[in-house]
């Protein structure tokens, strides 16, 4: 459930909102860990005064009141990237916006590993514990700046749950899953400042953190090559590692390679390590993409590509229209394309339809009229042209459920 692949933007917008939300609230508490957050948890704790408290309540509502100043931060930015989604979800697979994205996120790759010197976030850091002070106020307010200073140690996980919060179009649900992360994050915090004899029992910050660095910068290279996927195919790359044997082995030597690496302060191998690691993880999800390819050359003949022809088409015939809104950046499109549409079952329900594949770049008019934001989307159209209630898939299926929601929806 929890696979080290899965862990990228499309395969949770496929989730259930529940899954996201423990998604949301697990990427928090492995942000806890990163190199800019964990070994300031004592320092953090007794600057705002919940470790000098005697009482438990009080010690626990300081440490409160420092997780919701975390939580403002990361809500407000969840609210924004919802309610700017239509705008992203446009134009995420356009040049002008992978080419700056591509290149902020290699910049937090390389300081991430320590190419780039980071510095600067040591400052941010030193000037984060002068803001606030003591009391609850001062925890709130250091909580607030707390957010920002994490935010290069956190990059991907903001990245992932970005997308995500910008797919769903909702201002409440980006806020929701930001308030997730956030209390995720705070966990520690809330523990250790509430019960303060366990602050020194916790492990000290040391050399394993090295390669928490190490999988941070992997996971933002993983979503580099997943968002220059769509420029550029890295389809061969599904060929030469063909079994799992293989991408396994190049992991755990890319481990032991990266931890020397830290140790020796040796950027090329650090370099040279993350990339390897990076595409061999990247190489498991190469599978459904080119099975995706195969499954979509198979049925093709089926599916009409232009939304204009399907509707004219359910008029004429007086028929539903399914239609299915696909980019090639979207991996749970790909899913449905590999293991949902070629299923014999889902053939069969969809018989008597009219069938579209509609890319999302190229149809702005139809994605405007249905108010079309994340993806993938399925949409039901009956012949006068309305989207039929309820009935718009917006994740990943597999082909039991799909059938299943179209039995519902038209019955058997």
């Amino acid at each position: 459930m929890f696979g080290f692949e899965q862990l990228n933007e499309t395969t949770l917008i496929a989730q259930s909102a529940s899954m996201q939300l423990l998604y949301s609230f697990l990427f928090g508490l492995l942000s806890s860990i990163t190199p800019c957050v964990y070994p300031l948890i004592p320092i953090t704790l007794s600057i705002f005064g919940a470790i000098e408290e005697k009482s438990k309540l009080r010690s626990f509502l300081l440490s409160l009141c420092y997780v919701l100043g975390i939580a403002a931060t990361y809500t407000v930015l969840g609210l924004l990237s919802a309610s700017t989604g239509a705008l992203f979800g446009a134009h995420l697979g356009s040049p002008y916006v992978l080419i700056p994205v591509t290149i902020i996120l290699l910049l937090i790759g390389l300081n991430t590993l320590e190419v780039l010197d980071g510095k600067w976030i040591s400052k941010l850091q030193t000037m984060s514990s002068n803001v606030g002070g003591k009391g609850f106020g001062g925890a709130f307010v250091m909580g607030t700046v707390s957010g920002f200073v994490a935010a290069p140690c956190v990059g991907p996980f903001l990245a992932v749950l970005l997308v995500v919060a910008a797919s769903s179009a909702s201002s409440l649900w980006g806020g929701s899953l930001f308030f997730c992360y956030a209390l995720g994050m705070g966990i520690p915090f809330l523990i250790l400042g509430t019960f303060t004899s366990l602050v020194h029992r916790i492990p000290r910050s040391g050399n394993w953190l090295l390669l928490v660095k190490f999988f941070i910068a992997v996971l933002v290279f993983d979503v580099i090559f997943f968002l220059v996927n769509a420029q550029i195919s890295f389809a061969w790359l599904a060929s030469v590692l063909s079994h799992w044997a293989l991408p396994a082995v190049l992991i755990l030597g890319s481990c032991v390679a990266a931890y020397y690496a830290f140790l020796n302060d040796r950027n090329a191998s650090k370099i040279l390590s993350t990339l390897v690691c990076s595409l061999a993880i990247f190489s498991f999800y190469l599978e459904p993409v080119d099975a995706a390819h195969h499954a979509a050359e198979e049925h093709s003949a089926q599916w009409l590509s232009s939304t204009a022809t399907g509707l004219a088409e359910a008029q004429k015939q007086q028929k539903i229209l399914m239609v299915d809104v696909y980019a090639d950046w979207c991996a749970a499109c790909k899913e449905l394309e590999a293991h949902t549409f070629p299923d014999a079952g889902v053939q069969a329900a969809l018989a008597d339809m009219i069938l579209v594949r509609a890319n999302y770049e190229s149809e702005e008019s139809f994605i405007e009229q249905y108010e079309i934001v994340g993806l993938p989307a399925i949409l039901f159209i009956d012949a006068s042209g309305k989207e039929i209630k309820k009935s718009r898939i917006s994740g990943y299926l597999e082909p039991e459920a799909f059938v299943q929601h179209v039995k519902t929806m038209v019955g058997p």
